[in-house]
């Protein structure tokens, strides 16, 4: 765990800057026995960082910080299936209504992290999702935080969850390595 979160530091502090590495891997977590990656182009592509990508700048960037605890110790609410291209959609709920949606390809990197509303994923549902599993006797984001509202833009609050999972998760493994 030490190292993803290492890792993460890393990518958090990322500037802006003209080219981004596409090619290597940076493990952040694990899920299900397999790594979960992000490279510079991802990562500064989700954060709005490219110019020719809008990115989710409404995710604060310290929310990063979580992604180790939320894959390896599997923390999501829901699993969906995206129609369009088969990624999996790994699901939060932030307490208000709205859904954190961490989208992994079919090589295990995380491609976009995003906020979808109630109202929006009710319309979508049955066009671009189908459900695969409910994970809520897991998942702790929303019984830790709710009724605080969306934490994710709130780095005092993501701070709070982040000293939680590094002082209460059961994963501390400290083997893994930047690939």
């Amino acid at each position: 765990m030490i190292l993803y979160e290492q890792n993460i530091q890393i990518l958090i502090q990322l500037e802006c800057q003209e080219k981004y590495d596409k090619e290597l891997k940076i493990t952040i977590a694990s899920y299900d026995g397999k790594e979960i990656y992000l490279t510079e182009f991802l990562y500064a592509k989700q954060r709005g960082l490219i110019n020719d990508f809008r990115g989710h700048a409404e995710i604060e960037k310290s929310y990063f910080k979580l992604l180790p605890y939320l894959f390896s110790d599997n923390l999501f609410d829901e699993t969906y299936q995206n129609l369009d291209n088969q990624r999996l959609v790994y699901s939060i709920f932030d307490g208000d209504g709205r859904r954190i949606f961490h989208v992994l390809d079919e090589e295990n990197f995380l491609v976009s992290v995003y906020v979808i509303s109630k109202d929006r994923f009710k319309r979508q549902i049955d066009k671009k999702f189908k459900f695969v599993a409910n994970l809520s006797e897991r998942a702790v984001i929303s019984s830790i935080l709710s009724p605080a509202g969306p934490f994710w833009r709130q780095t005092d609050l993501i701070e709070e969850l982040y000293n939680y999972f590094s002082k209460n998760c059961l994963t501390q493994k400290v083997n893994y390595a930047k690939f």
